[in-house]
């Protein structure tokens, strides 16, 4: 009897939150559409983003996109920090694959490590640097303790911002494994932009928004799946001409489309045509 009281109790509960989940949904859905369609101009940060506005009721004349801005006087190349490499325990001859950002469930580090285990086991000086904290990282963690990779895969936690280019300067190759759902595919990910400005050579899953703004075959390397992209970046860890290529071409990138003071500039302009537009 107690069983099976136990068992429709979590039943009811199951439901009960399934739709009050639903109707959450409902409710944002609704508070979008009424905002998108009453907005007197939408501005996203890439194209996927403002189509799914777009989709939601926003009028497309009246709605734009203007690409952020990277400070790179902050971030920018530079040689790693002797004493932070010291600290964190790695050695100038470490090969360092690089995650910076909050750990989502959809962040894909815990399917990425799961793919790097066996380079990781077979290659000492190959090393998974973790910056940032988040929902997924005390199960980050764990696999990693079950997996005996506590000295490969370094998770230090989150970063000052002050401190943030000095982290990112250890890594040899960065990635971007977010699970592909539509979250990550309207995202434009700061930390990518944050990657190339400091010249490190970025993969990443193939997500659209992303690749709406930086195509493929250009300062990217998109993967289709984790276990191509674990691969990718264990060969593109001992080819340093590529390597080499791919971080003048993500400086440069970075400069031409992400230049904070033009992207500031575009987003005044915008203002000032929605404000002389209004009824006066």
């Amino acid at each position: 009897f107690k069983q099976k009281t136990a068992y429709e109790i979590s039943t009811r509960d199951w439901s009960s939150d399934v739709c009050s989940s639903d109707l959450f949904a409902r409710l944002i859905e609704w508070a979008e559409r009424f905002i998108y369609k009453n907005a007197d101009h939408i501005v996203t940060h890439n194209d996927v983003l403002l189509q799914y506005c777009i989709d939601r009721g926003a009028d497309a004349a009246a709605a734009s996109v203007i690409y952020p801005g990277i400070d790179s006087s902050r971030f920018c190349p530079g040689p790693p920090s002797i004493d932070i490499q010291k600290s964190l325990g790695l050695t100038p001859g470490d090969k360092v694959i690089l995650f910076m950002g909050t750990i989502f469930r959809f962040s894909g580090l815990f399917e990425l490590v799961t793919e790097l285990a066996p380079q990781l086991r077979s290659d000492s000086s190959l090393k998974l640097l973790v910056l940032g904290d988040g929902e997924d990282t005390d199960r980050l963690r764990a696999l990693v303790h079950e997996s005996l990779l506590q000295h490969q895969v370094l998770m230090p936690g989150r970063i000052e911002y002050d401190a943030l280019t000095d982290f990112l300067r250890l890594g040899d190759v960065a990635v971007l494994p977010f699970n592909r759902e539509m979250v990550s595919h309207c995202a434009l990910p700061g930390k990518v932009l944050q990657y190339l400005a400091c010249g490190l050579p970025t993969l990443s899953t193939c997500l659209d928004g992303l690749m709406s703004v930086i195509p493929p075959g250009n300062e990217i390397i998109y993967s289709t799946s984790l276990d191509e992209m674990s691969e990718t970046a264990t060969q593109l860890l001992h080819d340093s001409e590529t390597r080499e290529r791919l971080s003048q071409m993500a400086v440069q990138s970075v400069h031409r489309r992400f230049d904070w003071n033009n992207q500031i500039n575009l987003f005044e302009l915008m203002l000032a045509r929605v404000i002389n537009k209004r009824p006066k």
